[in-house]
């Protein structure tokens, strides 16, 4: 293609050009031409550990290969030179989630948040955990925290739904305003009412 060209070009003038290295490496992720997007992102790590986006990119073209174990190494090395960074802590969340270590994938979550606090994807996934070990309240609680940061998230209201649908503990009245509000949005995002929610990643590489 052409940005594959360009991308070339421009790491044959300069080799050191690593942000031209990691668009290209992602190019040729979504073509699957996974290992050699792996190899442009080590050259890119190498160069400069201190690139963190780079870092994540490469942990998450291992996690993608089914390397689990250099996934989380990667994540937690690109924590090791930024500790801040609330997304690294988002990946290895959903990778212990993934690995049904739901403990270590909840305080993963809650660090994320803990440095990012309108991470609303980050705070879904937790309240989904939640709900799937049984926490309703806790899982409501964070639903809820979504709303007051989004309110025009319309998969949220459809969560909740679920939730509101499955508990019958919950006051109807909170069922019915979920449900009013959820119909009103639909009737907005007309093309959300017939798909099935699902997480950033379920749909596919999202943010990887």
């Amino acid at each position: 293609t052409d940005a594959i060209v360009a991308y070339s070009e421009s790491i044959k003038i300069d080799s050191n050009c690593l942000e031209a290295k990691r668009k290209l490496s992602l190019i040729y992720a979504n073509e699957k031409r996974e290992d050699t997007s792996i190899k442009l992102l080590q050259e890119v790590v190498e160069n400069n550990p201190l690139f963190v986006l780079s870092q994540l990119n490469l942990a998450n073209r291992y996690y993608f290969k089914g390397w689990e174990f250099e996934a989380i190494r990667q994540n937690k090395l690109a924590l090791f030179y930024n500790p801040k960074n609330a997304l690294s802590y988002h990946y290895l969340g959903y990778f212990y989630e993934v690995k049904d270590e739901y403990e270590k994938a909840i305080f993963y979550y809650k660090q994320a948040l803990k440095r990012n606090y309108h991470l609303n994807e980050v705070r879904k996934s937790l309240a989904n955990l939640y709900y799937k070990l049984g926490k309703i309240k806790k899982s409501i609680k964070e639903y809820k925290t979504c709303l007051m940061l989004d309110y025009f998230d319309i998969s949220i209201y459809f969560s909740l739904g679920q939730i509101y649908y499955n508990e019958n503990e919950v006051p109807s009245s909170t069922r019915n305003n979920i449900k009013n509000n959820y119909i009103l949005l639909v009737g907005k995002f007309d093309e959300y009412s017939g798909s099935k929610h699902k997480t950033s990643y379920q749909e596919g590489n999202g943010m990887f």
